[in-house]
């Protein structure tokens, strides 16, 4: 099985599955895949997230689903995107301009052992 992650700038970079960890779960990704001061694409069963370091060591996650009308929000250089008709959200998904009036909701992770886990600690 394979994961794909979307660095971001939109790179599309495969991989191995990352090792699940000692409870089984399955990382998104590790720490040193989300760039400081960016975001990382990933899926997390079947859903789209933003997975995000705004400041090192800090991983926190937002929907990468636009609030506007549903299109997959892309990381940029030091906010995100939404390719579909513009909309610009910061990192932590407060909204900047466009269409979309509303934030990215936020998605619960955590970080054990230097992988980025789905849900609360």
């Amino acid at each position: 099985m394979r994961q794909q992650l979307v660095a971001r700038h939109g790179r599309h970079r495969k991989g191995p599955a990352a090792t699940p960890g000692a409870d089984g779960a399955t990382p998104l990704a590790q720490v040193a895949d989300v760039p400081v001061g960016g975001a990382l694409l990933v899926e997390n069963g079947g859903e789209k997230v933003l997975l995000v370091q705004a400041t090192a060591g800090t991983i926190t996650a937002v929907s990468a689903i636009c609030t506007h009308q549903g299109c997959t929000v892309q990381p940029a250089k030091d906010e995100l995107d939404c390719p579909c008709h513009g909309s610009k959200f910061t990192l932590e998904g407060a909204n900047i301009s466009g269409p979309a009036d509303k934030p990215l909701p936020a998605v619960d992770v955590h970080v054990k052992d230097g992988a980025v886990f789905s849900g609360a600690a």
